[in-house]
């Protein structure tokens, strides 16, 4: 039930302290055109150098930030480490921790390679109900803090991390991992799904 990933990790840094933020929303799967919008994001995205992935940040936090309705989970985390080698490797941990919660993925677009689909069979029903939900996961390498809430159980602070996310510089930005799930059209997770696969998101 997959996803699409885009991850750079991590160049030369600066003075800031090497950090790395998650930042997830459960969507509510009548966000069809956000579906879209996201599936184009990461298949055109330059994922080979940091203008293409601050582009991309960007992108997906306005998208994100222009659907408020459809919002209805949250979380957010942040881990500083030591060095840029050790923030990659952190990158990389819960690059595959989340990752492995998909069953399959569908397009993956990885340092600047042409955006690939894998076969899948999609689900018959098409049609979205209120209680089935998209999960978007946010993965970024920074040099230096972001200013994301601690906490995020209402939506103003989950609009607060996004707007921090979005205010990062391009020479801040690392690296950069967008996945959604489920991807094939026709397929959502249900609530139970969100508290058995994603106990850390929280009902806004």
């Amino acid at each position: 039930m997959l996803t699409s990933c885009l991850p750079r990790c991590c160049a030369a840094a600066g003075g800031g302290k090497p950090t790395l933020t998650r930042v997830q929303v459960g969507l509510l799967s009548l966000a069809r055109e956000l579906k879209h919008d996201l599936d184009r994001m990461a298949a055109r995205a330059d994922t080979s150098s940091s203008r293409g992935l601050h582009n991309l940040l960007q992108e997906v936090v306005l998208a994100l930030l222009r659907n408020p309705n459809y919002c209805v989970y949250g979380a957010a985390s942040q881990r500083t480490c030591d060095s840029t080698s050790s923030l990659e490797t952190a990158f990389n941990k819960a690059s595959m921790k989340e990752r492995s919660k998909f069953e399959q993925e569908t397009l993956v677009n990885v340092a600047g390679a042409s955006p690939s689909r894998s076969s899948y069979k999609r689900a018959n029903n098409s049609s979205s109900k209120p209680d089935e939900l998209v999960v978007v996961t946010l993965l970024v390498a920074t040099d230096g803090a972001v200013d994301v809430p601690s906490k995020i159980d209402s939506l103003a602070s989950l609009q607060k991390a996004l707007q921090a996310l979005g205010s990062l510089q391009q020479e801040q930005v690392q690296g950069v991992e967008l996945m959604w799930t489920p991807q094939a059209e026709g397929d959502y997770f249900t609530r139970d799904d969100i508290i058995s696969d994603y106990p850390s998101l929280r009902q806004l």
